[in-house]
């Protein structure tokens, strides 16, 4: 560890019956202290607890500290529990958050023996998500902007996590592939990031999704509030945030390999999707480019090729007088497209 840094103190915590001991909670902490130096904005923490939960109780967790937090516990994951996420609360001006890790993470870790390689990337990640959320507060002064309309604040949130998403694997992947930090055989060393399953196939999968999803709104078997939210969900996980996350991946490392770089593969990707994506594409490689000066410009311009996307699918939303947001499902999309085409 690097003893010149300063040091932070930052409550580490069990949550429920976490089966982790307190040799593997020193080894947390050793560990977090070493990473802050990657994943401070100038020397600011917005860290106030990281608390170890559980594997099975993630998502559970997940949606309490999110209703706390945020006053809302809508939280769902994607095509797999995570084993750590890092959630913001803003309260009376300020930006606290948590880091919730799953006890399988501290398995095998000691005070000595603390640098694995999925610990390290998890931990790495969530700090990084931090670091973002407080460039975004410092630049903007809020996370969510408590006057925007609740359709449109539901689409700036979702480009916002995309947008973290791709600044922070972009960030994580040129700290992991510069500095050792993953210990193996005993020695610490580098490693190269890259997305883990084809972007492709789950674009595909996202079409037949939203298919099914749209038509039952827009006739009547779905409630429009279900299906709206059900749609927000797969375009997200399943579209969006694994194309963010690719973009980082390979703009820290363009010469590396990356098996599945693959959305092109898509025919769904090729016609809908890329006409709004390469546009937004170019907004996050010039954010990278900018060190992330202007992060709200990146998401504002991620929000609109997002609803315009949305719209090509049939799914229209606008805001009436009263500033209540109204969603409409039409179907004509997928009538122009006979047998899934």
């Amino acid at each position: 560890m690097n003893t010149t840094q300063p040091q932070y103190n930052i409550e580490c915590s069990r949550m429920g019956n976490a089966e982790v001991d307190q040799n593997q909670m020193q080894g947390l902490v050793n560990l977090l202290q070493e990473l802050f130096r990657f994943s401070l904005v100038e020397e600011r923490c917005y860290l106030m607890v990281v608390w170890v939960v559980p594997f099975e109780k993630m998502e559970e967790s997940i949606q309490a500290v999110a209703k706390v937090s945020q006053g809302n516990g809508t939280y769902r994951v994607g095509s797999y529990t995570p084993r750590g996420v890092a959630i913001p609360s803003e309260n009376e001006g300020k930006l606290l958050c948590v880091i919730l890790l799953a006890d399988t993470l501290l398995q095998n870790v000691t005070p000595a023996n603390c640098h694995q390689q999925e610990l390290v990337s998890t931990l790495l990640e969530e700090l990084l998500h931090i670091r973002f959320f407080g460039m975004r507060w410092e630049q903007s002064g809020y996370l969510r902007n408590p006057k925007r309309v609740s359709c449109k604040d539901d689409l700036i949130t979702l480009a916002s996590n995309a947008y973290y998403e791709c600044a922070v694997n972009y960030t994580k992947s040129i700290i992991m592939g510069n500095i050792p930090l993953i210990e193996i055989d005993g020695e610490l060393v580098t490693g190269q990031l890259t997305h883990a399953a084809s972007i492709s196939q789950s674009i595909e999968s996202a079409y037949s999704k939203l298919e099914h999803t749209i038509i039952a709104a827009a006739t009547g078997a779905m409630p429009i509030e279900v299906a709206y939210g059900e749609v927000l969900h797969l375009i997200y996980r399943d579209i969006f945030e694994p194309l963010a996350r690719q973009i980082g991946y390979f703009e820290a490392n363009p010469l590396g390999d990356h098996p599945f770089n693959d959305a092109s593969l898509s025919p769904f990707y090729r016609d809908t999707v890329a006409p709004h994506w390469l546009e937004t594409e170019k907004a996050l490689k010039k954010s990278i480019a900018s060190d992330f000066l202007d992060i709200d410009t990146a998401v504002t311009h991620l929000a609109n090729h997002i609803e315009a996307f949305l719209l090509d699918m049939g799914v229209e939303l606008s805001v009436l007088e009263n500033q209540r947001c109204w969603v409409n499902f039409n179907t004509s999309f997928f009538d122009k497209r006979p047998n899934g085409l």
